[in-house]
């Protein structure tokens, strides 16, 4: 039964309503029924009892009236004269006085049919319909006969027949103390009594009769069948009430019977089954206005309850569609898992706040990459980093450099997304330790070997700075294993331009090469170093051999190679030692990770190796032979680890975006591939080149700023690293179609 059950929470509710509803409404509906039924026999029952006690007063009142009446024609003069006078005066004159009288008081009372004068002395009786009769040739012998029986029925109303008409006689007697025998007859109507004193009604289904002493219906419908089923009133019982079946059909019976010397019975009565009909009609309307009330409840519940708990049960099923590997459990309510997606909800907006930290964070290092690569802080980087940190309000600035020595086995030993781990930790460690000082540090990953940190103070002297960067390094080889060369820059107004800064700092990390100090290199290292420095940014015969080995032209390199011997044997030796560590840190700080010396003592220890310079051109050979062939390595590598790569140089590109000089070559020598296998394998995964990629990025982020910043399009387009306007509007309207001004009435 459990699966019939609704899961939505809003159809569970309408159904409990539902059957509460039921259970409540269905049983009152009866119970009210019930009552309205009751109340309506009582109301009946007392509505019959009151036409019954009217009906008996009415009997009373007209008996009692028709009796006084009929003594009052008794007694008339005229009538009286009649009944005194002998046989010889008894007719003429006073005969016809007597009928005079008689028919002024018939016709003044509606309810008498006729009446009889009987005179006993004279054996005569004037009939008020015909005429004067003698007792033998009277048509009423029956009335005759009473009077002579002395009959105990004088001044009581009994049924009679007059020439076959259905009425009511009362006999008034003469009294016994008179010397006369005079007798009034009085013949009452029974229909017009009928009419006035019962008012039956065949269409409502009441009846009313009225039996004499013996049960016999002397007034209303005589039927053998309503005879039988009348109860006498016993002198114990003068009234009551029962149900009796007549002819099939079933009758309420009120009766009472009538004080007076008759011993009448006045029985009510009313049709139950036309009755119980028409209350069923009524309960049934009560039943039906019940159910369509009950109807109306239901849907204005449902309704509610749609409107109410719908959008939750659309939100659970959101939620399962959302998640629906946490919430594949077939009898999962909508509260548990309206509970489990709330806990859910709330864990994401704590991710999403620290998500938010993060994107602030990223903001920061976005707008100090940008400082750095370009050089110069525009507007848009100014304000982001005016919002987020206190940096600006500092006068004196310092860029330190953090680079991964031995970086060749530091991305041998892990990939791509474990390298960007460790980045981040170094950041945090760096960025947790110059916090400390009297300044405030904002880093950027460069995306490269290293990270870039400016730092901001007015107090801070560069000794301080120092060693905080020295605890920096010390605090990354202790607790990720790395080692790392600091250097840092000498103080900064913010005018300058910072991408010499940036660049020059980390050119200082380079002379752990020649020095092979571990320590904090600074700008006055520089000054010992200078002379071999310019040497080397000066010789054009090197960096054509460079050029060559990234491009993998090893008949080049020969040629090149050979060149360079021919000329370092035209020198003296101190001058060809000289420029053979001018050689060799030049290849150090091309292809640092990939060559054999690690340091200038090496240099130096291998010079002395070679007793020859044939013996050091072959070693030379071979080692830039090595170097080629480590560029060339991934030609036939698996898939996933030329994914690894594509992935580092999308994430190199993604991370340099910002920088106008970035170019095919800085790409190849990160990843560590001859700058065509890179080319080709960027084209081979994403089916685009690097330069369109490049392209596209800057574009997408062009459009992403228009959407989201107020800044001018030349400001955008400076920030996404077009190296000019020109450039940039050509470019956006070969990818768009329209002009950046276009492009941003559309937004």
């Amino acid at each position: 039964m459990l699966h019939l059950w609704p899961k939505q929470t809003y159809l569970r509710i309408f159904f409990l309503i539902a059957v509460s509803f039921v259970v409540l409404v269905v049983p009152f509906s009866f119970y009210l029924s019930g009552v309205f039924s009751n109340h309506a026999y009582k109301e009946i029952d007392r509505f019959n009892e009151q036409r019954l006690r009217h009906t008996l007063q009415n009997t009373q009142f007209l008996a009692d009236k028709l009796k006084a009446y009929s003594l009052h024609i008794y007694w008339d003069p005229y009538i009286q004269k009649w009944f005194q006078s002998p046989d010889d005066l008894n007719r003429g004159t006073v005969q016809n006085e007597a009928l005079i009288a008689l028919t002024k008081y018939i016709t003044n009372e509606p309810f008498i049919y006729s009446a009889y004068l009987v005179n006993i002395q004279t054996e005569s009786v004037i009939d008020y319909r015909s005429r004067k009769y003698a007792f033998d040739e009277f048509f009423d012998a029956d009335i005759l006969s009473m009077i002579g029986s002395r009959s105990s029925r004088f001044l009581q109303f009994f049924p009679h027949e007059s020439n076959g008409h259905p009425v009511f006689a009362l006999i008034v007697p003469s009294s016994q103390y008179n010397r006369y025998d005079g007798y009034l007859v009085v013949l009452l109507d029974r229909l017009s009594l009928e009419k006035y004193l019962l008012q039956n009604n065949d269409e409502e289904g009441i009846e009313t009769v009225v039996s004499d002493a013996e049960g016999r219906i002397i007034l209303g419908t005589q039927n053998e069948g309503l005879q039988s089923a009348l109860k006498p009133a016993g002198p114990t019982k003068p009234s009551g009430q029962y149900d009796a079946s007549i002819a099939g059909r079933t009758w309420s019976v009120n009766f009472v019977r009538v004080p007076s010397t008759e011993n009448w019975t006045i029985y009510y009565m009313t049709e139950k089954s036309r009755l119980t009909a028409e209350l069923g009609n009524i309960q049934r309307t009560i039943l039906w206005g019940s159910v369509l009330l009950l109807a109306l409840l239901l849907a204005v519940s449902f309704w509610n309850a749609r409107i109410t708990f719908r959008p939750y049960s659309a939100l659970v099923e959101k939620i399962k569609n959302k998640w629906p590997e946490d919430f594949d459990v077939p009898d999962a309510s909508e509260y548990m898992v309206l509970e489990k997606g709330i806990h859910q909800l709330t864990e994401k907006v704590a991710h999403l706040r620290s998500a938010i930290h993060r994107h602030k964070s990223v903001i920061k290092a976005e707008s100090i990459r940008q400082w750095l690569l370009q050089g110069k802080l525009m507007a848009v980087n100014r304000q982001e980093l005016a919002e987020e940190t206190a940096l600006l309000t500092y006068s004196r600035f310092y860029v330190a450099i953090f680079r991964i020595d031995h970086y060749k086995a530091f991305c041998e030993a892990y990939n791509f997304d474990s390298r960007k781990l460790f980045i981040y930790a170094m950041q945090n460690i760096a960025a947790e330790i110059l916090s400390g000082g009297d300044g405030c540090a904002e880093y950027a990953d460069i995306g490269s070997d290293h990270l870039a940190f400016v730092i901001g103070s007015e107090d801070e002297t560069p000794d301080r700075l120092a060693e905080l960067l020295a605890e920096a390094v010390e605090q990354i080889r202790k607790f990720l294993k790395i080692d790392a060369i600091a250097s840092v820059s000498a103080p900064k107004t913010g005018k300058e331009d910072f991408r010499e800064v940036y660049d020059r700092t980390y050119e200082l990390t380079m002379l752990k090469f020649l020095s092979g100090d571990s320590k904090i290199y600074r700008e006055e290292d520089l000054e010992s170093y200078s002379d071999f420095l310019h040497s080397s940014d000066e010789d054009l015969t090197l960096a054509s051999l460079i050029e060559s080995v990234r491009f993998g032209r090893m008949e080049q390199v020969e040629r090149q190679v050979a060149d360079l011997i021919r000329h370092l044997q035209s020198l003296s030796y101190d001058k060809c030692r000289f420029q053979l560590q001018i050689v060799f840190y030049n290849l150090y700080r091309a292809f640092g990770h990939l060559t054999s010396v690690e340091s200038l003592t090496d240099i130096q220890s291998l010079i002395q190796k070679f007793s020859t310079l044939s013996e050091l051109r072959s070693w030379l050979e071979e080692e830039l032979k090595s170097i080629i062939g480590h560029l060339n390595r991934n030609l036939n590598q698996p898939y996933n680890i030329k994914d690894e790569h594509v992935k580092e140089i999308v994430g190199y590109i993604n991370t340099r975006l910002n920088d106008p000089n970035l170019s095919a070559n800085d790409i190849a020598d990160h990843v560590s591939l001859s700058v065509g296998y890179m080319r080709q394998l960027f084209k081979e995964t994403l089916q685009m080149t690097v330069s369109d990629y490049i392209l596209t990025s800057r574009i997408d982020y062009v459009k992403e700023l228009m959407k989201t910043s107020s800044y001018s399009v030349t400001e955008i387009a400076e920030s996404a690293g077009f190296l000019s306007k020109s450039h940039f509007f050509t470019t956006f309207k070969k990818m768009t179609g329209m002009t950046p001004n276009e492009y941003r009435k559309y937004l």
